[in-house]
């Protein structure tokens, strides 16, 4: 079998996170023998870029409609699912497309972005999505039926995302040995709302001050959050590490004795996985897909977004490492086993086939009529 992707987002060597989850997701499908043609945009400039940069995807996309696929599997509502349109209607191949968050938020501010997703998934044969929360937000919006819906998430290698000895690795890391480190992962952007983690931090350092917290990731607010830090006085218990791939995130979460998302929203929180695949328990935000990964006082803490109080009680309880926090260790591993990549890739060849065999069947029997 062959498959289209097509995707506004694809890593790249000056950008290698830039859309990692959707490659990660095309490696493993490789290993069950899936091939790819690819129309991918791996340019990550947004602003007056976005408009050329989407052009040269829809020329890429023109070409690939000239070569022969079985199917299409787009990444994303809008605009790349709208585009994707084109392969499927000109060769008449089955369309796939996988919502990952914020493209389901994209039709609630503009009537007609909405009536062009609307039309995409009328036209799509399965729609995807990455948690169950933002496949009810997206059936009521957009009018999917409940029989294109699946909920498949992105999973997490829990054979590169496990429990290793934590000492080990922070020599390895050169991180101390004597501080409890708690660690954020991702974009440096206002949605992910590390200023009000780093807003907590004063109140933990009253209970707990041998205190370290490092912050993974790049992005827009990285000076503001680092003036942030310098205004509050907590410039030695905070810890700016910029970029990391893939491979050194796990080791990372490995690491650390508690991972914190604060995040004003979500569509599924792929890096609360990770952290719960490491064994290492997590605070974070109650927003999207997030309540179906962390059960609140069983793997981890659920806290309402923007509340840094309530962020650095459940902080400082996880942080006194006693039998809870073990347990939670314990649950936090066992829970990420039920979104093993493995599992969910799966599901996606099983959805394959069924979807073109679904559609030649189709095509025999109008041949055969």
């Amino acid at each position: 079998m062959k498959t289209l992707i097509i995707s506004n987002m694809y890593p790249s060597l000056s950008n290698p996170t830039f859309g990692g989850f959707v490659q990660n997701q095309v490696e493993e499908l490789k290993k069950r023998e899936i091939k790819f043609i690819f129309a991918v945009n791996r340019i990550k400039k947004g602003g007056y870029v976005s408009l050329w940069k989407y052009l040269l995807l829809f020329m890429k996309i023109i070409w690939a409609s000239t070569t022969d696929f079985d199917l299409i599997h787009a990444h994303y509502l809008f605009p790349t699912g709208f585009l994707a349109l084109f392969p499927h209607f000109v060769r008449r191949k089955s369309l796939v497309v996988t919502a990952h968050g914020s493209d389901v938020n994209f039709g609630q501010s503009s009537r007609f972005f909405r009536s062009l997703i609307k039309f995409t998934c009328k036209r799509a044969t399965i729609v995807i999505f990455v948690s169950e929360d933002l496949a009810e937000k997206a059936k009521s919006l957009y009018s999917i039926s409940s029989e294109k819906i699946r909920v498949i998430d992105c999973g997490v290698d829990t054979e590169v995302f496990l429990p290793q000895d934590k000492i080990r690795l922070r020599e390895k890391l050169s991180l101390p040995l004597d501080r409890k480190i708690i660690l954020f992962v991702g974009n440096l952007v206002k949605v992910k709302g590390v200023n009000f983690l780093i807003e907590s931090i004063p109140d933990i350092l009253s209970s707990e001050p041998n205190l370290l917290t490092v912050i993974i990731g790049e992005g827009e607010l990285e000076e503001k959050l680092k003036i942030q830090v310098k205004s509050l006085g907590i410039e030695n218990f905070v810890q700016f590490e910029g970029f990391k791939s893939h491979y050194e995130i796990a080791l990372w979460m490995g690491a650390s004795d508690l991972f914190v998302l604060p995040s004003l929203s979500e569509g599924f929180g792929l890096v609360v996985l990770e952290a719960l695949s490491s064994g290492t328990p997590v605070v974070a935000s109650k927003v999207g897909g997030i309540p179906e990964l962390v059960k609140d006082g069983e793997n981890g803490f659920l806290v309402e977004p923007a509340n840094s109080h309530n962020m650095a009680k459940k902080i400082g309880f996880l942080l006194k490492k006693d039998e809870n926090y073990l347990n939670m260790s314990k649950k936090a591993r066992e829970s990420a086993f039920l979104h093993d990549v493995k599992l969910q890739i799966e599901k996606i060849v099983e959805l394959y086939h069924k979807t073109v065999d679904k559609k030649q069947k189709k095509e025999n029997k109008k041949f055969l009529s």
